[in-house]
């Protein structure tokens, strides 16, 4: 059983008469990279500020490392932040900055120096120990930001958007020297972002976020492939959503008649017994799930309409076909696979299909049940990799 890092229970948070968190409950395991999904006003940072004791809550329990925080400020807390603005001191050295929350650890000199050492050696800028933060980049800042808030071996590090100003390929370059110092380093990583793909690519498992609210928390490849809700999946990536009416259920396929789609047919696994004839549902597809071709090469599933637009991307294309019902569709296809080149002619009729394993039967508005948002920890995560 994986010892819970942070515990949070029932958080409440209203500033006056509005409402930021409602009722949040989960924990997040130790040594876990653990991420904050959400758009901008979801509560995202709110919530890792209560955790980190810069806000307390309107109500609930929270437990870092077993021990309820409830009253205590930030320095007296397990914790560290890490910030989007870096907030290095100018003045001081990148050792010195490194080194300026030992003071206070009544630490003899030479562990202090020994901890700075091995925090340069960690963050890869041994070298660099005696510029002045304005002499780095982007990118080393950060690094330097991180070293100085891990130097005091907080049991759980949060990090507020800290890749947020950093031009895309150093983001991405940033996003693994993170991950692996979370790795060298064994602690708890709470990540707030909202961009998907960062999350996707660093946590263990991330909590999707909404006005307030959790709407579903797993590991990234469950929120991608089996999102429990509609919001979260077309918060997460690309989706195409056709709405439609179970007319049959045929063993483990739910026959659906879609307006302008036709009938599709849909593996229900994963729905329980909430699918039955009647029954008003989504079927959710990724755009990558699709194949697209000439209106002859019709398969199961098969949806025709006439081909929009079709921009290239290098390694694929994103493929925009409009359907009966005036519909679109999303197609991404790999330009290495992709044998149907008349699809590049717009106005054409192309069909477009899927297997009905690669889709995903969500309720038109909610989710098919309450998430338990108090999850073990899964077996083969991340990081024991």
């Amino acid at each position: 059983m994986s010892r819970h890092s942070v515990e949070i229970d029932g958080i409440r948070k209203a500033f006056g008469a509005l409402t930021v968190l409602e009722n949040i409950s989960f924990d997040i395991h130790e040594g876990e990279f653990f991420s904050l999904l959400g758009p901008s006003g979801c509560g995202k940072t709110t919530l890792l500020r209560l955790i980190g004791g810069f806000e307390p809550p309107t109500s609930g329990r929270l437990l870092i490392d077993g021990q309820p925080v409830e009253g205590l400020p930030p320095e007296k807390r397990p914790t560290n932040t890490v910030f989007q603005s870096y907030a290095l001191f100018p003045h001081l050295t990148v050792a010195e900055n490194i080194g300026y929350g030992l003071r206070s650890l009544n630490m003899p000199k030479a562990e202090q120096e020994k901890v700075v050492k091995e925090s340069l050696e960690m963050i890869r800028l041994s070298q660099l120990g005696g510029r002045k933060p304005h002499e780095l980049s982007g990118g080393q800042r950060q690094r330097v930001a991180l070293a100085r808030a891990l130097a005091r071996r907080p049991k759980v590090l949060l990090l507020d958007e800290p890749l947020s100003a950093l031009d895309k390929q150093l983001r991405e370059e940033m996003q693994m020297e993170l991950r692996r110092i979370q790795r060298q380093v064994g602690i708890t990583f709470i990540f707030v972002t909202h961009d998907q793909e960062e999350a996707l690519a660093l946590s263990d498992r991330m909590a999707v976020m909404s006005a307030g609210r959790v709407l579903q928390i797993d590991a990234p490849d469950r929120i991608y492939e089996a999102p429990s809700s509609r919001e979260v999946a077309a918060f997460i990536g690309s989706m195409n959503f056709f709405d439609g009416v179970v007319e049959t259920i045929d063993g483990q396929l739910a026959h659906v008649r879609s307006p302008g789609k036709g009938l599709l047919k849909v593996n229900i696994a994963g729905a329980g017994g909430k699918i039955a004839p009647g029954v008003a549902v989504t079927v959710a597809v990724r755009p990558e799930k699709l194949s697209v071709g000439p209106a002859d090469a019709a398969q199961i599933n098969s949806i025709a309409g006439m081909l929009a637009s079709a921009a290239y991307y290098g390694d694929r294309s994103h493929i925009h076909m409009r359907a009966a019902d005036g519909t679109t569709v999303l197609v991404s296809a790999t330009n290495a696979q992709r044998g149907f080149r008349g699809a590049d002619r717009v106005g054409s009729t192309v069909v477009a299909s899927f297997r009905p394993e690669d889709a995903i039967l969500l309720p038109p508005t909610g989710a098919w049940a309450d998430i338990s948002h108090k999850q073990p920890a899964k077996e083969g995560s991340r990081q024991a990799a």
